[in-house]
Protein backbone atom coordinates (compact mmCIF):
# COMPACT_ATOMS: atom_id res chain seq x y z
CA UNK A 1 0.00 0.00 0.00
CA UNK A 2 1.35 3.41 -0.96
CA UNK A 3 2.21 5.80 1.86
CA UNK A 4 0.66 9.26 2.16
CA UNK A 5 3.91 10.85 0.99
CA UNK A 6 4.01 8.57 -2.05
CA UNK A 7 0.41 9.44 -2.88
CA UNK A 8 1.19 13.14 -2.59
CA UNK A 9 4.22 12.75 -4.86
CA UNK A 10 2.13 10.86 -7.42
CA UNK A 11 -0.61 13.46 -7.26
CA UNK A 12 1.88 16.32 -7.63
CA UNK A 13 3.53 14.58 -10.58
CA UNK A 14 0.16 14.05 -12.30
CA UNK A 15 -0.74 17.68 -11.74
CA UNK A 16 2.58 18.84 -13.18
CA UNK A 17 2.17 16.63 -16.24
CA UNK A 18 -1.37 17.89 -16.78
CA UNK A 19 -0.15 21.49 -16.50
CA UNK A 20 2.68 20.78 -18.96
CA UNK A 21 0.23 19.34 -21.50
CA UNK A 22 -1.99 22.41 -21.15
CA UNK A 23 0.95 24.79 -21.63
CA UNK A 24 2.00 23.05 -24.83
CA UNK A 25 -1.46 23.59 -26.33
CA UNK A 26 -0.54 27.25 -26.69
CA UNK A 27 3.26 27.30 -26.52
CA UNK A 28 5.22 30.52 -26.37
CA UNK A 29 8.07 31.04 -28.85
CA UNK A 30 10.51 30.46 -25.97
CA UNK A 31 8.87 27.14 -25.12
CA UNK A 32 9.03 26.04 -28.76
CA UNK A 33 12.69 27.05 -28.99
CA UNK A 34 13.54 25.18 -25.77
CA UNK A 35 11.83 22.02 -27.00
CA UNK A 36 13.55 22.26 -30.36
CA UNK A 37 16.94 22.62 -28.67
CA UNK A 38 16.12 19.64 -26.46
CA UNK A 39 15.32 17.52 -29.51
CA UNK A 40 18.43 18.59 -31.41
CA UNK A 41 20.84 17.95 -28.54
CA UNK A 42 19.21 14.64 -27.61
CA UNK A 43 19.50 13.46 -31.21
CA UNK A 44 23.10 14.63 -31.44
CA UNK A 45 23.99 12.89 -28.20
CA UNK A 46 22.32 9.59 -29.13
CA UNK A 47 24.04 9.73 -32.53
CA UNK A 48 27.42 10.38 -30.94
CA UNK A 49 26.99 7.55 -28.45
CA UNK A 50 26.10 5.16 -31.29
CA UNK A 51 29.03 6.30 -33.41
CA UNK A 52 31.42 5.87 -30.49
CA UNK A 53 30.21 2.30 -29.97
CA UNK A 54 31.05 1.66 -33.63
CA UNK A 55 34.46 3.28 -33.24
CA UNK A 56 35.23 1.04 -30.23
CA UNK A 57 34.69 -2.03 -32.44
CA UNK A 58 37.84 -1.26 -34.40
CA UNK A 59 40.36 -2.29 -31.74
CA UNK A 60 38.46 -5.48 -30.92
CA UNK A 61 38.16 -6.43 -34.58
CA UNK A 62 41.94 -6.61 -34.83
CA UNK A 63 42.01 -9.44 -32.26
CA UNK A 64 39.18 -11.61 -33.63
CA UNK A 65 40.34 -15.01 -34.81
CA UNK A 66 37.84 -15.33 -37.65
CA UNK A 67 38.50 -11.81 -38.93
CA UNK A 68 38.80 -11.75 -42.70
CA UNK A 69 39.39 -9.05 -45.26
CA UNK A 70 35.63 -9.03 -45.78
CA UNK A 71 34.98 -8.00 -42.20
CA UNK A 72 37.59 -5.27 -42.33
CA UNK A 73 36.23 -3.93 -45.62
CA UNK A 74 32.72 -3.73 -44.19
CA UNK A 75 33.97 -2.08 -41.04
CA UNK A 76 35.96 0.46 -43.05
CA UNK A 77 32.81 1.31 -45.01
CA UNK A 78 31.01 1.76 -41.71
CA UNK A 79 33.66 4.08 -40.25
CA UNK A 80 33.73 6.07 -43.48
CA UNK A 81 30.11 7.01 -42.84
CA UNK A 82 30.71 7.65 -39.15
CA UNK A 83 33.57 10.00 -39.96
CA UNK A 84 31.47 11.75 -42.60
CA UNK A 85 28.76 12.32 -39.99
CA UNK A 86 31.28 13.74 -37.49
CA UNK A 87 32.69 16.02 -40.22
CA UNK A 88 29.18 17.32 -40.90
CA UNK A 89 28.64 18.15 -37.21
CA UNK A 90 32.06 19.83 -36.97
CA UNK A 91 31.13 22.01 -39.95
CA UNK A 92 27.91 23.17 -38.26
CA UNK A 93 27.42 26.38 -36.28
CA UNK A 94 27.51 24.50 -32.95
CA UNK A 95 30.62 25.12 -30.88
CA UNK A 96 32.30 21.73 -30.70
CA UNK A 97 33.94 22.26 -27.32
CA UNK A 98 30.62 23.34 -25.80
CA UNK A 99 28.91 20.30 -27.30
CA UNK A 100 31.65 17.98 -26.06
CA UNK A 101 31.21 19.37 -22.56
CA UNK A 102 27.52 18.52 -22.61
CA UNK A 103 28.15 15.03 -23.99
CA UNK A 104 30.68 14.40 -21.22
CA UNK A 105 28.08 15.36 -18.62
CA UNK A 106 25.42 13.17 -20.25
CA UNK A 107 27.86 10.25 -20.25
CA UNK A 108 27.66 10.22 -16.46
CA UNK A 109 24.00 9.19 -16.73
CA UNK A 110 24.20 6.77 -19.65
CA UNK A 111 27.59 5.04 -19.91
CA UNK A 112 26.94 2.51 -17.16
CA UNK A 113 23.61 1.57 -18.74
CA UNK A 114 25.25 0.88 -22.10
CA UNK A 115 27.75 -1.35 -20.32
CA UNK A 116 24.98 -3.16 -18.44
CA UNK A 117 23.04 -3.67 -21.66
CA UNK A 118 26.10 -5.15 -23.39
CA UNK A 119 26.73 -7.42 -20.38
CA UNK A 120 23.12 -8.63 -20.49
CA UNK A 121 23.43 -9.47 -24.18
CA UNK A 122 26.75 -11.22 -23.57
CA UNK A 123 25.22 -13.35 -20.80
CA UNK A 124 22.58 -14.58 -23.25
CA UNK A 125 25.24 -15.47 -25.81
CA UNK A 126 27.34 -17.26 -23.19
CA UNK A 127 24.38 -19.43 -22.23
CA UNK A 128 23.83 -20.27 -25.89
CA UNK A 129 27.52 -21.13 -26.43
CA UNK A 130 28.01 -18.46 -29.08
CA UNK A 131 31.54 -18.31 -30.48
CA UNK A 132 33.33 -15.05 -29.69
CA UNK A 133 30.34 -14.15 -27.52
CA UNK A 134 31.86 -10.95 -26.09
CA UNK A 135 32.67 -9.64 -29.58
CA UNK A 136 29.23 -10.47 -30.94
CA UNK A 137 27.64 -8.78 -27.92
CA UNK A 138 29.75 -5.69 -28.57
CA UNK A 139 28.62 -5.60 -32.20
CA UNK A 140 24.97 -6.13 -31.30
CA UNK A 141 25.18 -3.34 -28.73
CA UNK A 142 26.53 -0.96 -31.37
CA UNK A 143 23.68 -2.02 -33.66
CA UNK A 144 21.05 -1.44 -30.98
CA UNK A 145 22.52 1.98 -30.17
CA UNK A 146 22.27 2.93 -33.85
CA UNK A 147 18.69 1.69 -34.04
CA UNK A 148 17.89 3.56 -30.85
CA UNK A 149 19.42 6.82 -32.08
CA UNK A 150 17.40 6.73 -35.30
CA UNK A 151 14.13 5.81 -33.59
CA UNK A 152 14.62 8.39 -30.84
CA UNK A 153 15.24 11.01 -33.51
CA UNK A 154 12.11 10.03 -35.42
CA UNK A 155 10.00 10.20 -32.27
CA UNK A 156 11.35 13.61 -31.28
CA UNK A 157 10.89 15.02 -34.77
CA UNK A 158 7.30 13.76 -34.83
CA UNK A 159 6.73 15.67 -31.60
CA UNK A 160 8.13 18.83 -33.16
CA UNK A 161 5.82 18.52 -36.15
CA UNK A 162 2.87 19.20 -33.85
CA UNK A 163 4.20 22.63 -32.90
CA UNK A 164 4.39 25.87 -34.91
CA UNK A 165 7.59 27.49 -36.11
CA UNK A 166 9.86 24.46 -35.73
CA UNK A 167 12.33 22.91 -38.21
CA UNK A 168 11.52 19.20 -38.27
CA UNK A 169 12.64 18.79 -41.89
CA UNK A 170 16.03 20.40 -41.24
CA UNK A 171 16.52 18.41 -38.03
CA UNK A 172 15.64 15.16 -39.81
CA UNK A 173 18.95 15.52 -41.69
CA UNK A 174 20.67 14.61 -38.41
CA UNK A 175 19.24 11.08 -38.44
CA UNK A 176 22.02 8.50 -38.94
CA UNK A 177 19.95 6.30 -41.24
CA UNK A 178 22.82 5.50 -43.60
CA UNK A 179 25.13 4.57 -40.73
CA UNK A 180 22.41 2.25 -39.40
CA UNK A 181 22.03 0.59 -42.81
CA UNK A 182 25.73 -0.24 -43.05
CA UNK A 183 25.84 -1.24 -39.36
CA UNK A 184 23.05 -3.74 -40.00
CA UNK A 185 25.07 -5.22 -42.87
CA UNK A 186 28.18 -5.49 -40.70
CA UNK A 187 26.20 -7.10 -37.87
CA UNK A 188 24.81 -9.77 -40.22
CA UNK A 189 28.34 -10.55 -41.38
CA UNK A 190 29.53 -10.99 -37.78
CA UNK A 191 26.56 -13.20 -36.90
CA UNK A 192 27.33 -15.50 -39.81
CA UNK A 193 31.03 -15.60 -38.91
CA UNK A 194 30.12 -16.54 -35.33
CA UNK A 195 28.10 -19.48 -36.65
CA UNK A 196 24.84 -18.44 -34.99
CA UNK A 197 22.98 -17.83 -38.24
CA UNK A 198 20.95 -21.00 -37.68
CA UNK A 199 20.31 -20.27 -34.01
CA UNK A 200 17.10 -18.69 -32.80
CA UNK A 201 18.21 -16.02 -30.36
CA UNK A 202 15.62 -13.28 -29.99
CA UNK A 203 17.00 -10.70 -27.59
CA UNK A 204 13.53 -9.15 -27.43
CA UNK A 205 12.41 -12.26 -25.59
CA UNK A 206 15.17 -12.08 -22.99
CA UNK A 207 13.93 -10.37 -19.76
CA UNK A 208 17.41 -9.35 -18.60
CA UNK A 209 18.17 -7.71 -21.93
CA UNK A 210 14.83 -5.91 -22.03
CA UNK A 211 15.21 -4.68 -18.46
CA UNK A 212 18.66 -3.33 -19.29
CA UNK A 213 17.30 -1.61 -22.38
CA UNK A 214 14.45 0.01 -20.46
CA UNK A 215 16.94 1.38 -17.94
CA UNK A 216 19.07 2.69 -20.79
CA UNK A 217 16.11 4.36 -22.45
CA UNK A 218 15.03 5.95 -19.17
CA UNK A 219 18.49 7.43 -18.68
CA UNK A 220 18.45 8.93 -22.17
CA UNK A 221 14.99 10.49 -22.16
CA UNK A 222 14.76 11.59 -18.52
CA UNK A 223 14.37 15.39 -18.74
CA UNK A 224 16.22 15.94 -15.47
CA UNK A 225 19.35 14.26 -16.84
CA UNK A 226 19.30 16.49 -19.91
CA UNK A 227 18.66 19.64 -17.88
CA UNK A 228 21.40 18.90 -15.36
CA UNK A 229 23.90 17.97 -18.09
CA UNK A 230 23.08 21.15 -20.05
CA UNK A 231 23.33 23.34 -16.94
CA UNK A 232 26.65 21.83 -15.88
CA UNK A 233 28.00 22.13 -19.43
CA UNK A 234 27.02 25.78 -19.75
CA UNK A 235 28.54 26.63 -16.38
CA UNK A 236 31.83 25.19 -17.62
CA UNK A 237 31.40 26.81 -21.03
CA UNK A 238 30.85 30.19 -19.41
CA UNK A 239 33.90 29.75 -17.20
CA UNK A 240 36.01 28.87 -20.26
CA UNK A 241 34.56 31.69 -22.37
CA UNK A 242 32.92 29.31 -24.82
CA UNK A 243 29.59 29.58 -26.58
CA UNK A 244 26.62 28.53 -24.48
CA UNK A 245 24.34 25.79 -25.75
Amino acid sequence: MASKSQKKQTQRYNEEMKAAVERMKNPTPQMVNSLENYCVYQILYANDAACNQIKFLGDTLKTIGYKTNGAQIKYNALMKRVNAYWDMIKASDIDQNSLAEMFMNMDEYTDEHIDKFRDAVDEVFVKRNVEQHAWVAQVETALVMCQYAVQLGIDLIDRLKRLPNTRPVAISKLLIVEILRVMEDFSKYVVIAAHIINETIDLNEEPTVQNAFRALNKAYIKPENYTQALTAANEENMAEGRMLL
